[in-house]
């Protein structure tokens, strides 16, 4: 008796499991479809690392100067002059590197590569690129390139080294004399 209700319970258990299969199979395109969707998207995304790769690789052989002025000047001659062209591969084999990063930054956009793209190459912020170009943009080149701070500091200038001096020799008008 023990064993005829143990078969019962299995042949049910059996049955319950072979309706499942059958739901499955009856729904496995609806299961499926978010996976091969999400596998499209995965191919997608490895499309684009490599094809990002091949353009960092590209951006590395100009910024090490790998890639020869004339070359440069046959891919960009019609958007910009030699001569702006001439000072930004200047300012790209340039000893300092904050000089490299202003040249070459300008340079890649007039490539037409996304500031996001030049900002995470250079480990910078896009915001920071775009400072860049602007500022190429309204003073040029040479502003960007080789421009410095404010000549004079706070230290150096009189009147603000008399306020300071007045300030600090003047005695605390919150104590009491005791």
């Amino acid at each position: 008796m023990a064993a005829t209700r143990k078969l019962r319970r299995q042949h049910t258990q059996y049955k319950r499991l072979r309706k499942q299969l059958r739901r499955f199979k009856n729904r496995k395109r609806q299961y499926l479809a978010p996976y091969k969707k999400l596998l499209l998207t995965y191919e997608e995304l490895l499309r684009l690392t490599r094809l990002e790769r091949a353009l960092f690789g590209w951006m590395h052989e100009i910024s090490t100067g790998r890639v020869t002025y004339t070359v440069i000047e046959s891919q960009l001659g019609q958007k910009v002059s030699s001569k702006l062209l001439w000072g930004l591969y200047q300012g790209s084999l340039s000893n300092t590197r904050s000089v490299q990063v202003k040249a070459l930054s300008v340079l890649f956009h007039l490539y037409s590569i996304h500031l996001r793209m030049i900002a995470k190459f250079f480990h910078r912020r896009p915001r920071t690129i775009k400072k860049y170009l602007k500022r190429f943009q309204s003073e040029g080149l040479d502003k960007l390139l080789y421009s410095t701070r404010k000549s004079l500091k706070k230290a150096d200038d009189p009147s603000y080294r008399e306020m300071l001096f007045s300030t600090l020799h003047c005695p605390p008008g919150g104590i009491r004399n005791q």
